[in-house]
């Protein structure tokens, strides 16, 4: 047996016998000279990751969560400003006793929708990034500690 700890933050015993599935939501990074509207709406994203159909995380991150062996149904969904946008799905079947990895990307222009899949390559158009919070908004606030340092330079 072995703890695991969900989406959010509950602790659960996983039996021997019991498959893991781990879920990665992630999102492109804005660059520095990306508009600030991307990266605006990014930080009003807050993506949701159901299995079967029971909410099992919400937020940017890697959340593992144990299943019992079979095929699932796994969901992503965002909520952006209140409004959910960027559906996903992806059929995932786990082994008794294995662990599978579900990959979720969502483009930070907004233009285009999420992808689910397997491997990171197949989840978006370009790499994987794995986007925690913290990072999220420490590249933010670089961003625009960058864009301030631009414009004072612009004025001086």
């Amino acid at each position: 047996m072995s703890d695991v700890q969900d989406g959010f933050g509950r602790t659960s015993t996983a039996v021997d016998q019991s498959g893991l599935l781990a879920l990665v939501l992630s999102a492109d990074v804005p660059r520095l000279r990306e508009e600030m509207a991307q990266a605006a709406t990014l930080a009003a994203t807050v993506p949701e990751a159901t299995v079967d159909g029971v909410v099992v995380a919400r937020g940017w991150g890697t959340w593992t969560v144990p299943v019992a062996p079979g095929t699932h149904s796994v969901m992503f969904r965002c909520h952006v400003y209140g409004n959910v946008r960027r559906v996903a799905q992806a059929q995932v079947r786990v082994e008794p006793a294995g662990r599978e990895q579900v990959y979720y990307r969502v483009r930070r222009d907004g233009t285009a929708g999420a992808r689910a899949g397997r491997l990171p390559g197949s989840a978006g158009s370009v790499g994987i990034a794995r986007m925690v919070v913290g990072l999220t908004m420490l590249s933010m606030m670089l961003g625009l500690l960058v864009l301030m340092l631009a414009l004072v330079a612009a004025i001086l």
